[in-house]
């Protein structure tokens, strides 16, 4: 019955992708399909025919709970239907598409801002390594600062990081896409620069995910502005992804014995990390089962051992972006705190809850209708915005695919703090531009326009 339950949903899915009239080859509803297809339905129907002995042991010393509910799969089911009936109230996404933006910024203009953006990055990254005693310390201690075992002196500083994912992407887009001509040679460095600090990057996020999210966010912004696919580049990426997920771990494990001693070692340590990652988990599904159990966890707790959340993470991850370690204030218990303690029995490292699990979390299976449908609603809003904006702005396609990807991936991580934590320069970006425009919003009854430009202290009617 299970099986029949996961195999409709992935009828449905593969159906709503082939038949839904898209604007953009790929955008955030796609993303949000792939993701939910892969944990909510590749992967239990994964652990149901090989068996549970897939899943890393760690998560089986807590509360083990996967295959033991029969109404799982029945939540996952509804679940995807509240979506799509959110996605579908047109009349949310139409009242807020109707609008215009004029950048009023000069070309010498964006050009020093990038300057400063890149500034503010150094700055950053500066006072980050220095607080932790040097680069060879900070990349050997960065699994344990992604893990939440100990925490950076100046880790709030690693909010500003993500600002190179947005100059690494527009750059891209102006040298390869757009190839702009009259500062073509700025970009090129700009690019060139971006990319040595992604590579740094890599090794202080010590993150798999970090990679994918770059690798993807170039190969989607390449296929919406020419409008394709681009088959053989989805195969190699594909392919790409597949050896990521799993030599990705054993790289970041060994990489402080290449910082801190020789290659040798570093070789030795990445082949032995591979072999014990054969032994306790060789199937790639097992990369992708905290969801699905987390969800299971949740369903099997929540209301019963564990209170109702009510959807308090949300305004914790707000709480989440002050810098209350450098003042000696205590972050509050967030949800996958609590759910790697519900699923490993200890916190030893973190287990993100997905979508499902955080809304289950909230108000059990009414949670998880009601989170849906709101993301459904949510979903149907950005896709009016983006179509709008991508209309008068193309280069606004690195801002579409940043939020669209935090959007999808959502599914998988489903924890607001580390997706608020990734946005925040995002958001900071979209404030600036959005200060240095003049944006209207066409009054329909009256016919005339909201100016709601900066220049303006009050709103005013222009005809």
């Amino acid at each position: 019955m299970d099986y029949m339950i996961y195999l409709l949903l992935g009828l449905l899915i593969i159906y709503v992708e082939l038949t839904r009239k898209r604007f953009f080859v790929i955008d955030h509803i796609m993303l949000f399909n792939f993701f939910y297809f892969l944990v909510y339905v590749l992967t239990p129907v994964a652990l149901m025919f090989y068996g549970t002995d897939i899943v890393s042991k760690d998560l089986q010393l807590g509360k083990f709970y996967f295959g033991k509910n029969p109404f799982t799969p029945i939540v996952v089911f509804l679940g995807y239907l509240f979506f799509l009936l959110g996605f579908h109230m047109r009349s949310v996404g139409n009242t807020v598409s109707n609008f215009s933006v004029k950048l009023q910024i000069s070309d010498r203009g964006w050009i020093n801002l990038i300057f400063f953006a890149y500034f503010i990055l150094f700055a950053a990254l500066f006072i980050y390594i220095y607080g932790e005693g040097g680069l060879t310390t900070a990349i050997q201690n960065a699994e344990l600062y992604r893990a939440g075992i100990i925490f950076a002196k100046y880790g709030y500083l690693k909010h500003f990081f993500p600002l190179n994912t947005i100059l690494l992407f527009y750059t891209w887009y102006k040298v390869f896409l757009e190839k702009e001509s009259r500062h073509l040679q700025i970009f090129r460095l700009f690019f060139m620069l971006s990319t040595v600090l992604f590579i740094l990057f890599v090794a202080l996020n010590n993150s798999r995910g970090f990679i994918l999210a770059h690798i993807l966010g170039l190969y989607v912004i390449t296929a919406i502005y020419h409008h394709r696919y681009f088959a053989r580049y989805m195969l190699i990426i594909g392919l790409l992804g597949i050896f990521i997920i799993k030599y990705g771990d054993p790289l970041f494990y060994a990489i402080p014995v290449w910082v801190d001693n020789d290659f040798d070692l570093f070789m030795k340590a990445f082949e032995e990390r591979i072999a014990y990652r054969n032994m306790v988990d060789h199937n790639i599904f097992a990369n992708f089962a905290h969801p699905i159990i987390s969800l299971e966890t949740s369903l099997a707790l929540s209301g019963y051992e564990l209170h109702f959340r009510y959807f308090v993470d949300f305004w914790q991850a707000i709480v989440a972006l002050l810098p209350n370690k450098m003042f000696g204030i205590e972050d509050p218990q967030f949800v996958m705190v609590l759910n790697t303690e519900m699923t490993y029995g200890e916190k030893i490292s973190i287990v993100l809850p997905g979508i499902l699990a955080l809304f289950s979390y909230s108000l059990h299976a009414v949670g998880v209708f009601i989170g849906m449908f709101f993301y459904g609603v949510l979903g149907r809003v950005l896709l009016e915005i983006f179509k709008t904006l991508y209309r008068q702005y193309k280069a606004s396609v690195v801002l579409i695919y940043m939020i669209s990807f935090t959007y999808g991936y959502f599914v998988f991580r489903g924890s607001p703090r580390n997706a608020l934590f990734d946005s925040f320069m995002l958001i900071v970006t979209i404030v600036v531009l959005l200060l240095l425009s003049e944006i209207r919003f066409p009054n329909k009854e009256k016919k005339r326009y909201v100016d709601l430009s900066p220049d303006t202290k009050e709103a005013k009617h222009v005809r």
